[in-house]
């Protein structure tokens, strides 16, 4: 019998949030392409910044990359993924007029004009590398984006906002897709108002040995919540079997918790709720890590640099000033809950920095 004084709570999310596919797959006006004159602009910036040690970039604040006509539309962009549709990619960023530390120092200075930048892992990056670096995809501290294996359906752990960008693509695979967690959730609350209940009971998911101090190696946490009134989805499939793995004294997932998990994922990977998108060198994502749900193809990486090399994205988790309101249960993942610099990974010992090695 379905608890009614658990789903009560949850009623149909009716904002733009809550989209299928076929609202935007032919209709691209979440895509921005900057003008000839943001280009400049941009590189411009950039260019003032030449003799900046790699040690100080995370110092450079939006103030120190003026962008007269670039920076309004990377504002109306970050209220459209935060209060809108929830995705934007920006294209025209040519990855030729830079090297790979000015692009870094480009695609930084991008994003402070929407928000605060969070660490995004243990070493203490504040722009992470996604790349292949070997890893086995089954280490118990191994996080996918540091492997070629595909990356089902999920939710980022550290952000309001999620942003990638593109510096070199894989030989094949690697193909980027995201789905409306908002949608999903209504789907599910129409056809499973089980599912949800389900989901919005505690499961018990790994850090990965990202351990704030104080803090067990994992921690108790819904899937979907309900906050003022909002609804917010926060899901790591991945991270909640991963606990099951590494930690035997854990309860074990039930019969409904593991058909709850499966039918997440199978709902937004339909072709009537997944957007695909392949990102070029030097294309923008951005997506709101609360409405959206995001995965990965698996990929392959050309054997020689000449050819291209390896798949290499470059990734930031960006807390917007006007990010939506959200329950007290997300400081057990944040190193910090205060509007508009929230979230992140903290752990004993490490400071926050750029770097520009993607060895890790």
């Amino acid at each position: 019998m379905v608890n009614t004084k658990v789903t009560s709570q949850f009623q149909p999310v009716v904002t733009p949030s809550a989209w299928h596919s076929n609202r935007y797959k032919n209709n691209k006006e979440w895509l921005v392409k900057l003008s000839s004159e943001q280009s400049r602009e941009l590189l411009a910036a950039v260019n003032q910044h030449k003799n900046v040690p790699e040690d100080a970039i995370h110092a450079l604040s939006a103030n120190d990359f003026p962008l007269p006509t670039l920076g309004p539309v990377l504002q109306r962009l970050r209220d459209e993924v935060v209060d809108g549709k929830g995705f934007a990619i920006v294209q025209g960023l040519s990855t030729a007029d830079y090297s790979l530390r000015d692009l870094v120092v480009a695609y930084w200075a991008v994003a402070q004009h929407i928000g605060n930048v969070q660490v995004t892992n243990k070493y203490g990056h504040l722009i992470g590398h996604v790349k292949n670096h070997g890893r086995d995809p089954k280490h118990p501290q191994t996080r996918l984006y540091s492997t070629n294996a595909a990356q089902p359906f999920h939710c980022d752990r550290g952000a309001d906002i999620i942003g990638l960008c593109c510096v070199h693509q894989a030989k094949s695979g690697g193909l980027s897709s995201w789905a409306s967690s908002a949608a999903v959730y209504n789907e599910l609350l129409k056809q499973r108002p089980d599912v949800i209940q389900t989901l919005s009971e505690p499961f018990f998911t790994d850090r990965k040995g990202e351990i704030p101090e104080g803090k067990k190696g994992y921690y108790a946490m819904p899937i979907v919540h309900c906050h003022n009134g909002i609804v917010t989805v926060n899901y790591g499939g991945e991270f909640i079997q991963s606990a099951q793995r590494n930690f035997p004294q854990l309860p074990r997932l039930t019969q409904e918790q593991v058909e709850a998990m499966s039918l997440l994922e199978q709902t937004a990977a339909r072709d009537d709720f997944r957007m695909d998108y392949d990102l070029q060198p030097g294309d923008m994502q951005f997506i709101n890590n609360h409405t959206i749900l995001h995965a990965r193809s698996a990929f392959e990486d050309w054997q020689d640099e000449k050819d291209g090399g390896k798949r290499h994205l470059l990734r930031t988790w960006i807390s917007p000033s006007n990010g939506r309101p959200l329950p007290e249960v997300f400081g057990e993942q944040w190193a910090s809950m205060e509007p508009g610099n929230r979230g992140g990974i903290r752990v004993p010992g490490v400071t926050p920095h750029i770097s520009l090695a993607a060895d890790k």
